[in-house]
């Protein structure tokens, strides 16, 4: 009898040991184990990470056949840094780590913990590390044209390209300065590894030339800022009207509708 106990409490043990891992999903994919360090990637200044687990594993466990972390506890972080736990039994688990708006460039450590819940699947708990790398030099943007003309009081647009190289999706504001009377904003999301591509437009109610700016900033942080000249010229003949069509109408009689509409398809071939 004694052996046959010592036996099943060897193997307790040695589903215990086999089951120090957890499968990553998200934003990258990898299997850690005990006290592994983990190289997540770089993000910016102030952005959110998005860290996602799957809590199934398959190995180890009380019948040697696996079980479930139930939840992902954000340990340590560093000073100005913030983390939030991941909800108990949720599928998959989902915590978050907030880097200081303020943060030098540099690398950083995280310490998390897979937690099974009173243990009730004998896998206890999974300590690990990731290495997280901060720099403001993870998006890249494009506006263009730096000139352009338009009709009074008809919008110029301006493309807005945006790149986001880092593991943190982002929020940008965007928006003008130097132009009168006009003070509209846009807001631009950009998932992590991903790139957005929109238009700005720029409304100037008279016939006249202005020079300006567009602005992108991070809604994360204050060091993320972009600046890029650009001239507006606001001229009348028939040829902007006729392109002012292609933005939209007002609403006339269905017979001025048609011809609108005709004036607008015209508009595209000059």
């Amino acid at each position: 009898m004694v052996g046959v106990k010592s036996v099943f409490l060897s193997l307790v043990l040695l589903g215990v040991l086999f089951s120090s891992y957890i499968d990553i999903v998200e934003p990258k994919q990898a299997r850690i184990t005990e006290n592994q360090e983990f190289y997540l990637g770089t993000v910016a200044p102030g952005q959110t990470i998005d860290f996602q687990a799957n809590p199934v594993i398959t190995e180890g466990g009380k019948f040697g056949t696996g079980g479930n972390w139930d939840q992902i506890v954000v340990d340590a972080v560093p000073s100005g840094w913030s983390g939030e736990d991941s909800k108990i039994y949720e599928r998959p688990l989902k915590a978050k780590i907030k880097v200081s708006p303020t943060a030098p460039d540099g690398e950083y450590e995280v310490t998390l913990k897979a937690v099974d819940e009173g243990n009730l699947d004998r896998i206890g708990n999974l300590t690990f590390k990731l290495k997280i790398n901060v720099s403001k030099e993870v998006f890249n943007f494009n506006v263009g044209p730096e000139s352009l003309e338009t009709g009074a009081s008809q919008p110029a647009r301006i493309k807005i390209r945006i790149d986001n190289t880092g593991y943190a999706s982002e929020v940008f504001e965007v928006y003008s300065e130097g132009f009168p009377a006009w003070n509209y904003k846009k807001y631009f999301h950009v998932p992590y590894l991903s790139q957005a591509d929109d238009y700005y437009e720029i409304v100037i109610n008279e016939e006249k030339t202005v020079r300006g700016k567009i602005i992108i900033k991070s809604t994360s942080s204050s060091l993320i800022t972009y600046e890029k000249n650009v001239t507006v010229s606001a001229k009348s003949n028939v040829y902007y009207d006729y392109k002012a069509t292609s933005h939209g109408i007002l609403l006339f009689p269905f017979s001025e509708q048609i011809i609108y509409s005709l004036i607008s398809l015209i508009s595209q071939f000059i």
